[in-house]
């Protein structure tokens, strides 16, 4: 394990605006976060109903062409996966009640209902009034779902690089300039995120977008330094400890693994995490990063300063 060290843990007097942050993430984790959540729809929960999602998601992909449902049979692990896309595609979830499907009539009556009662329990969670969904226009949740969080480890893993990352980037730029990475990475993490899953009925929630832009700025306006990572290997000396090693090493450490990971996910399961929210905050970073220091940009503090 390797993780950029940069500044360490800075002070509240040291990076105001990033504590400031930090706060405004765990009070609407607390405010949105589910304590119990409802339990899962058969749907998702039994195999048999996700296969069954799964070969009426085909038919309405294909237009309700009884030919090509009854040539192109797929099997029961293709459904499966076909079904965990049609549960995230939203066109789809609306039109499925009123649409007409080739097979067990009583089968297909029962999961329509149980369609309805998915979308309807879906559209009261804070994830779905806070959160980013594609294909709706609501220009406020492009902000809010900067700050929500789908769990405790979702939550505490962004926070622990965002406490490191805006620290520092807080010393190069000041507060304002922290403060506009943040949002408007978040932003464009957003546009990143709908310009590939905008079918997607699933939202979209966490500072991901928005950490991605600071860490790939820092990266890009420090691009010359050479700062501390700290590596683990095994508690046994000498095995862990810090190294010092190019600001640019980030980009291929941090960012490598989530443009692998977007080109490698399944096209009908997708990923359960947002790579190219990540890589689209990180993009609008660096071009923010290079941008900034090609200016001579200086914050309120310089960067040399501890």
């Amino acid at each position: 394990m390797i993780v950029p060290w940069l500044k360490g843990f800075l002070s509240w007097h040291r990076a105001p605006v990033t504590w400031t942050l930090i706060f405004l993430n765990f009070l609407f984790f607390g405010l949105t976060y589910e304590m119990k959540p409802e339990k899962s729809s058969s749907l998702v929960s039994k195999t048999e109903k996700l296969q069954l999602t799964g070969r009426l998601y085909d038919q309405y992909q294909h237009q309700f062409s009884k030919e090509y449902f009854q040539s192109s049979l797929k099997s029961p692990t293709d459904y499966l996966l076909i079904g965990s896309r049609g549960l995230r595609d939203k066109k789809f979830l609306e039109a499925a009640p009123d649409s007409e499907f080739f097979g067990d009539e009583i089968e297909i009556a029962d999961w329509k209902k149980e369609i309805v009662s998915l979308r309807n329990q879906l559209q009261q969670r804070p994830s779905f009034k806070f959160g980013l969904v594609g294909s709706e226009i609501r220009p406020l949740t492009w902000i809010t779902y900067q700050f929500m969080h789908a769990g405790w480890i979702h939550l505490l893993s962004n926070m622990f690089l965002l406490l490191i990352f805006a620290g520092a980037l807080e010393r190069c730029l000041g507060s304002l300039g922290l403060i506009t990475i943040y949002i408007l990475g978040g932003c464009a993490g957003a546009l990143g995120y709908l310009s590939i899953s905008a079918q997607f009925w699933t939202p979209m929630v966490g500072a991901s977008g928005s950490l991605s832009a600071i860490m790939a700025c820092y990266a890009a306006f420090e691009k010359k330094r050479r700062v501390p990572f700290f590596y683990f290997v095994s508690p046994i000396q000498n095995y862990y400890g810090l190294i010092y090693l190019p600001t640019l090493l980030i980009f291929p450490l941090c960012f490598l693994p989530d443009l692998s990971s977007l080109l490698s996910a399944s096209a009908e399961l997708g990923a359960g995490i947002a790579f190219s929210a990540h890589l689209g905050g990180a993009l609008f970073g660096a071009i923010m990063g290079f941008g900034l220091r090609a200016l001579e940009f200086r914050g309120v503090t310089p960067s040399h300063q501890s």
